[in-house]
């Protein structure tokens, strides 16, 4: 839900770039929920997708979202919900729609590619309330888990290239994400994350990693499961 002003707040910002070198704004998420503590800390620790950070993308591939500011801030990712492009940068940047299937990373993929021509800025102007939406559509916890470590090797190689450096923050992050599955199983929560995430990096160690899975593959394991 936009807040009163929020429109007019982020065209500030275009206005106000006459040499157009802005390609994109975005607002600020007035309600951006407080994770558990433990989350928080091995989302610090292991590179992952963080909410307190400085708009940046991480070594690891994981962005670190801006966390909210008095004045106008440089980033270099989006957040899907409050982010907004020039209309000639939609015209020359595409989504990637290797990424289709099942959203993960599609908006800060998008926003880093565009910030490496363009300047992107968050405005504290513009403020947004962000509701997740509600489980019905969307994939189940297991393959959302399988998925997310796939984009992640995908996204990674994209946007960062191929050097050690990379190999190892990545390497990293994905034992990260694997130790936030264990606890979550051991916390009784199910097992649909930690089976996810085994079968998701199983595939990259078969070598199936060199784009996400398209939704005729998607067909074919839910038949398979079937």
């Amino acid at each position: 839900m936009y807040l009163d002003g929020y429109a007019a707040a982020v065209l500030d910002v275009y206005k106000a770039d006459r040499d157009r070198r802005v390609g994109g704004v975005q607002g600020t998420i007035a309600n951006p929920g407080n994770p558990p503590a433990t989350r928080s800390h091995l989302a610090n620790i292991f590179l992952l997708t963080r909410l307190n950070g400085d708009g940046t993308l991480q070594l690891s591939g994981w962005p670190a979202f801006c966390t909210a500011r008095p004045t106008l801030a440089r980033v270099d990712v989006f957040s899907g919900p409050a982010m907004s492009f020039r209309r000639e940068v939609l015209a020359e940047f595409k989504f990637d729609e290797a990424l289709a299937v099942y959203y993960v990373g599609d908006d800060f993929e998008l926003a880093y590619r565009v910030s490496r021509d363009y300047q992107l800025f968050q405005t504290p102007g513009a403020q947004v309330m962000h509701y997740s939406s509600p489980p019905q559509g969307r994939e189940g916890e297991r393959r959302r888990a399988r998925m997310n470590v796939v984009n992640h090797h995908y996204l990674s190689r994209k946007l960062l290239g191929d050097d050690w450096k990379v190999r190892v923050a990545w390497a990293w992050s994905e034992f990260g994400i694997l130790l936030l599955a264990l606890l979550w199983w051991l916390t009784g929560r199910g097992s649909g994350r930690l089976m996810g995430t085994i079968e998701g990096q199983w595939d990259l160690l078969r070598g199936r990693a060199a784009a996400p899975p398209t939704e005729a593959d998607n067909i074919t394991e839910r038949s398979e499961e079937s």
